[in-house]
């Protein structure tokens, strides 16, 4: 953990400035110690260079990281993300089918930003993974970028790729009891992980809440198919979240190798009409691992970005011009929907 960190930082739950006893440093970086809140009965833990404030039993606060309703299938969407960042560590940075170029083309496609917005700017990453994305936006040196996730292994695989930037910091952290000042970043931003908490609208809110006046927001949310897909993708779920992870992975390769062919073939397109299918085993096993999955419509998610008090400033949202147009679209709906908006002045 960087001392810099601290300027950032309250208690999740009672919103208390923290202060850093550090015991043990690498250079300026803090790898163990506690951050101390006035009002709560134990510190949390700094381990391993990365602050724990998720709230778990293990750092001495007893508040869910999730929402009651669906506690359990929260956990285990939690657990299946872990095993996927410490299985693939190092997608998106240096594999050959997934690399750096594929990375950073996704993270402007699926937030709308330009290189232009990041320099100076402080950014919040919400839901990291490993740390893919945060390494993009952390490639403009003047940016500092702060990389958050709920999954213990999770922020050790993105701190281990993550550890040599000096302008980021990863840390342990729900989306509903964020440890930031409202109104700190400048651009905040979350790519395909709101829809897996068990509440998109208030986890949406949590976020939108810690952008700044005139900062801008960004997500990346799945988006509801056509009628027979979704109940296709019902059906499969309904099997695979039952699944081990070791399991899943392997029908996973298995299911690689179909789309590949079908890909050769020319068919894949018509396959993912009823049912998501992709020629890399990630795509795979994220989709029909987690036990959550939500889906909203541009219209639905709109509406949130203007209660937050956002103006939408950037959508891919589909516009067909005629009705062969909006009959083709109905059949093969976009999978997640992307939305920017920027943050208006408060009120007085």
């Amino acid at each position: 953990m960087k001392p810099g960190l601290m300027k950032a930082l309250v208690c999740p739950f009672h919103k208390e400035a923290l202060e850093l006893a550090a015991a043990s440093c690498e250079g300026s970086e803090v790898m163990e110690g506690e951050l101390r809140c006035p009002a709560c009965p134990q510190p949390y833990r700094i381990a391993g260079g990365i602050p724990r404030l998720a709230g778990l039993p293990a750092s001495g606060h007893d508040a869910p990281a999730q929402p009651a309703a669906g506690t359990d299938n929260a956990a285990d969407t939690v657990k299946t993300f872990s095993y996927e960042w410490a299985l693939f560590d190092r997608l998106g940075w240096d594999e050959a089918t997934c690399g750096h170029e594929h990375t950073e083309m996704r993270f402007f496609d699926s937030t709308q930003l330009r290189k232009e917005d990041l320099p100076g700017k402080k950014i919040l990453d919400l839901g990291c993974g490993n740390g893919r994305f945060a390494g993009v936006a952390a490639e403009e040196s003047t940016a500092e970028v702060y990389a958050v996730d709920l999954g213990v292994q999770t922020v050790e695989v993105a701190y281990r790729n993550l550890a040599s930037r000096p302008n980021v910091h990863v840390l342990q952290a729900s989306v509903f009891h964020l440890p930031f000042r409202e109104d700190f970043f400048d651009i905040g931003y979350s790519i395909g992980v709101l829809h897996h908490t068990g509440d998109t609208r208030k986890a949406f809110e949590c976020l939108a809440s810690r952008v700044r006046s005139g900062g801008l927001l960004a997500v990346d949310i799945y988006h509801p198919r056509n009628l027979l897909c979704e109940g296709v993708d019902r059906t499969l779920r309904a099997v695979t979240t039952r699944m081990s992870p070791d399991r899943l992975y392997r029908v996973s390769l298995r299911l690689e190798k179909v789309a590949a062919w079908l890909a050769r073939h020319n068919l894949l397109k018509y396959v993912n009409l009823v049912m998501r299918l992709e020629a890399h085993r990630l795509s795979i096993f994220d989709w029909y691992s987690p036990k959550i999955a939500d889906r909203h419509s541009y219209k639905e998610v709109e509406a949130w970005f203007r209660h937050c008090g956002f103006e939408i400033t950037k959508s891919l949202k589909p516009r067909p011009r005629s009705r062969v147009e909006k009959f083709k679209r109905g059949l093969n709906p976009p999978w997640s929907l992307v939305l920017q908006g920027r943050k208006g002045q408060k009120d007085g």
